[in-house]
């Protein structure tokens, strides 16, 4: 993490706060930078149609743009790189944008640093932007962290927390009543809230669990043990602490007959700030067939991840035995009434939105589920289910193709991993790789280059919708799913840099010039997301806007860009926004990347028509668990494997062991494990799946050399199992060869 030095500054509590940009708002680029041998483009743009035509007015670049270095808020005298702008498509107005526009390639210079694009004939330059191979590496840290800011029932000290810190919230969930008698009290502690406000739905950690696990899955070498929360240098991924976290919450909501309570919360929408100072009672309930589907296929794929982990080994037991249990739970009731589709209704409920799921969506859910238990079980019935049932789903269903752009994304991950399970039917592989390689999404998502759009990451109109964010973390995923299972591997390269502008825009390569991250200031955004719709980081508190107080926790990812806000008479989808919010411009009426607005409001009381004030700045800032985890695993693609001395904090298992510390390193093909000393017993690796693959004696040297050659890539787990009895694990990061 670095500061930057910018135009305007405010310092509260002794944090540097988020700031206005100091570059022109013309010149967008990735705020935090790119990686040494990426391409990198910058974006000039001039408003032709929206709010800023007139406040930017006219803007044309200079015929020279020149590269420069930037340190500690200076910018160096001389030019790294000279090149010309080059008009984009020929001077036309982009329509997602309302802009016209240029192209500034700099792909050439690879050297390390921090630097900013300057022009001498308007003498405006952009904001800073570092080029390094790890630049997304503390980016990544920030954006797994806001899951624990969204902890519940956890005290947030101001050793991890800083500004944020808040004592543990919500611990009436100890005592939870259920919310059909009010009479049953049961805990149901632990997990997070999904966004701003202050409940806890099973249904809706679908996506975030499936998501985070196949990010893990897929990169693990990026996932350290390093990111700044209690549980850091457990010898345990951080990403799958929170995991656990959140899972273990899970657990509290499945009854002893396998079913499972849909949510956890209260009965109105009254949240205070901080959320430590809510005192209502909390209730939990009821008990639906779509929660039980997200237990079911969350907690098989967890078993599957979390058995290799030695810490975490018996939870994956309990999880597998538990993810049956909720299987049979729902089998058993749909074969009676059939899904339940109307379970979380009622004008008693548990606030805010309805979590419960169609019978469509419930199909799709127990195919899934199905997959993951095959996985776990390899249980044939399982098997027979996925065969009997994956053509429901409006994926398979029409004989003529399908549609498989960035939604159902945890029903398409199923499917795809199915083709590599041992025992998969042949033809429903086939059918699957071939769905997935020629679909009608491929003009809008996957056969989309650069020229699309003048931003370089573009997306259709219909999906600058409430959640965008989400979409687009998810549009980037469905290409990469492609390099993942080698569908048309001959555009794996177009594939790749699709996803990769889908990480700039994110990060300010958009018509905004906007980190679409909270507050990061810190890690050197000049003009990130400084405040949104949260119940914590309320309008009138210190922690509102990073302009002037702390502003909302850093790395949260707000839902983004939305052109369906606002009011819009006899349109039931918009009628219930206050009809003033067809003057709030931006975000109302604008093209549809500009449909954006910094800000956090609910109600209006002021100036609203006929009582009807809400101003609903939650359909476009509001965040959402489901959005980080999309954005995380895009993100987790381009983040560099660490390489760094890690430490190897272990407790002994033996009753009045002693802890202790070890450190590992590997650099090229060898592996050094140091403090050893005295220590007899075995050195044992184990890859993803458990499997030893190479064990290694200790004679009490300080320190053991181990060659690696012939140990496949990826991440590795050490076992050190001592003589006396103790036994320590941790995961090892390891670089591709």
């Amino acid at each position: 993490m670095y500061r930057v030095a910018v135009l305007v500054s405010m310092v509260v509590v002794g944090v540097l706060s988020q700031v206005q940009y100091a570059g022109t708002p013309h010149f967008k680029v990735d705020q935090f930078g790119y990686r040494l041998s990426d391409p990198k483009v910058m974006v000039i743009s001039r408003a032709m149609v929206g709010f800023n035509v007139v406040e930017e007015g006219d803007f044309s670049p200079g015929q020279t743009l020149e590269v420069r270095s930037f340190s500690q808020g200076s910018m160096g005298t001389t030019a790294v790189f000279t090149g010309a702008p080059m008009l984009w498509s020929s001077g036309d107005t982009c329509e997602l944008s309302g802009d016209m526009g240029w192209w500034f390639d700099f792909s050439s210079l690879s050297e390390p640093g921090e630097y900013v694009v300057f022009d001498p004939e308007n003498n405006v330059r952009s904001h800073p932007f570092k080029i390094c191979d790890d630049v997304y590496r503390d980016i990544l840290k920030a954006a797994v962290k806001t899951f624990y800011f969204q902890r519940m029932n956890f005290e947030k000290s101001p050793s991890f927390a800083g500004v944020w810190a808040d004592g543990a919230s919500h611990m009436q969930d100890t005592a939870a009543l259920d919310l059909a008698t009010r009479l049953i009290r049961r805990d149901v502690s632990g997990g997070g809230v999904d966004a701003g406000d202050q409940n806890k739905y099973i249904t809706f950690m679908t996506d975030v669990i499936h998501s985070l696990l196949l990010a893990y899955e897929e990169n693990p070498t990026v996932f350290t043990d390093d990111f700044d929360i209690p549980e850091s240098d457990n010898g345990v991924p951080d990403l799958l602490d929170e995991l656990v976290w959140a899972l273990t919450w899970m657990v509290k909501m499945q009854d002893d007959d396998g079913g499972v309570f849909i949510k956890t919360g209260s009965l109105n929408h009254d949240d205070p700030s901080p959320p430590s100072s809510d005192t209502r009672q909390r209730y939990y309930g009821p008990k639906c067939t779509s929660a039980g589907l997200v237990v079911a296929s969350t907690f098989a794929h967890a078993s599957v991840v979390l058995r290799n982990v030695l810490m975490y080994a018996d939870l994956a037991n309990e999880l597998a035995e538990r993810a049956e249990r909720a299987w049979n739970w729902v089998e058993e009731r749909r074969s009676v009434s059939g899904f339940d589709i109307a379970c979380d209704e009622g004008p008693e409920r548990i606030q805010s939105g309805n979590a419960d799921r169609s019978a469509d969506d419930q199909e799709e859910q127990a195919v899934t589920a199905a997959v993951y238990l095959y996985e776990l079980t390899s249980e044939e019935k399982f098997n027979t289910y996925v065969k009997s049932n994956y053509t429901k789903s409006e994926l398979f269903g029409n004989p003529d193709g399908s549609w498989w752009g960035p939604y159902k994304i945890s029903f398409q991950d199923a499917m795809l991993r199915y083709t590599r399970l041992q025992g998969a039917d042949a033809s429903v592989s086939n059918m699957v790789l071939s769905r997935k390689g020629d679909n009608w999404a491929f003009t809008d998502y996957y056969d989309v280059t650069p020229m699309r759009s003048l931003y370089r990451a573009y997306m259709p109109s219909s999906a600058f919708h409430w959640g965008h964010t989400s979409a687009r973390g998810n549009g980037g995923s469905i290409v990469m799913q492609n390099v993942r299972y080698n569908v048309n591997p001959t555009a794996r390269g177009h594939y790749v840099d699709r996803a990769r502008q889908m990480i700039h825009w994110f990060h300010g390569v958009n018509a905004l010039g906007k980190v679409y991250l909270t507050n990061m200031s810190d890690y050197g955004a000049e003009n990130s997301a400084y405040e949104i719709f949260h119940s914590w980081f309320a309008q009138g508190t210190r922690w509102q806007n990073a302009l002037t107080g702390d502003g909302p926790a850093p790395g949260l990812l707000p839902g983004g860009p939305n052109k369906d806000y606002g009011y819009k008479e006899g349109d039931p989808s918009r009628s219930w926004f206050g009809p003033h919010t067809v003057n709030l411009r931006p975000p109302f009426g604008q093209p549809p990347e500009k449909c954006y607005l910094d800000w956090g409001k609910a109600w209006n009381t002021e100036g609203c028509i006929n009582n009807q004030c809400q101003e609903g700045s939650y359909a476009i800032t509001e965040n959402a668990i489901y959005y980080q985890a999309a954005y995380i695993r895009l993100l987790s693609y381009f983040v560099a494997p660490s390489s760094s001395s890690s430490v190897w904090h272990f407790k002994s298992n033996r009753t009045g062991g002693v802890p202790g510390q070890l450190r590992y390193r590997i650099l090229g093909s060898n592996l050094t494990v140091s403090g050893v000393h005295g220590i007899k017993g075995t050195l044992r690796i184990h890859d993803l799946r458990g499997r030893l693959v190479l064990a290694q004696d200790l004679d009490g040297a300080s320190l053991v050399q181990v060659s690696l050659t012939r140990v496949v890539p990826g991440a590795l787990f050490l076992e050190l199992r001592s003589v006396d009895g103790e036994r320590v694990s941790a995961k090892v990061l390891r670089h591709a060869r």
